[in-house]
């Protein structure tokens, strides 16, 4: 590795933050893949695993410590087992995605209010830093960040550690998770 010196007005700074930590990457369902991608090049220059995580906000958290959610409107829920098939397919996109990588990964799935999630997966493995996508152009897109607000906004106001958005232009189908 090549030493470069340091220019003069960086001398108050005494040691770099090992980011060592996996990487947080907040995915959804229909989500392009540019997030999957970029977040697979931060990971393969950083030295670090990536654990995603889809975050269902149909669900609230009933317990800190553990998996225990519930539904918030149980008759929402399509089917018995939708959450568990949609997982499933998430994996399958990732692994086709990240297939001839050596990157190490896992996929998870939390509940509740995406950032507030986010956070903390982050906290629970130190993670070095979360990447989510923008939300897509469009009128659902623009009601559903009135509504809800922004993860990428709030994870930037509330986040010790570094926040990575990954800009989603509009992508062909075959592109998306």
């Amino acid at each position: 590795m090549t030493q470069h010196p340091l220019p003069p007005e960086t001398a108050g700074i005494s040691r770099v933050l090992p980011m060592t930590g996996p990487i947080v990457a907040g995915i959804m369902p229909g989500q392009p893949l540019a997030v999957v991608r970029h977040c697979a090049a931060l990971a393969s220059g950083l030295n670090v695993g990536i654990v995603f995580v889809y975050v269902d906000a149909s669900r609230y958290l009933v317990k800190e410590k553990g998996d225990t959610s519930a539904l918030i409107d149980p008759d929402g829920i399509d089917e018995p087992g939708d959450g568990d098939r949609l997982i499933g397919l998430l994996r399958q996109r990732i692994d086709v995605e990240l297939a001839g990588t050596a990157i190490d990964w896992a996929l998870v799935s939390e509940a509740g209010e995406p950032a507030r999630s986010l956070n903390r997966l982050a906290d629970r493995v130190q993670a070095s830093v979360i990447l989510v996508g923008t939300r897509e152009r469009g009128v659902e897109a623009l009601l559903e960040e009135l509504v809800m607000g922004s993860v990428a906004v709030h994870l930037a106001h509330h986040q010790a550690r570094p926040v990575m958005i990954v800009p989603l232009d509009p992508q062909p189908e075959h592109e998306r998770l």
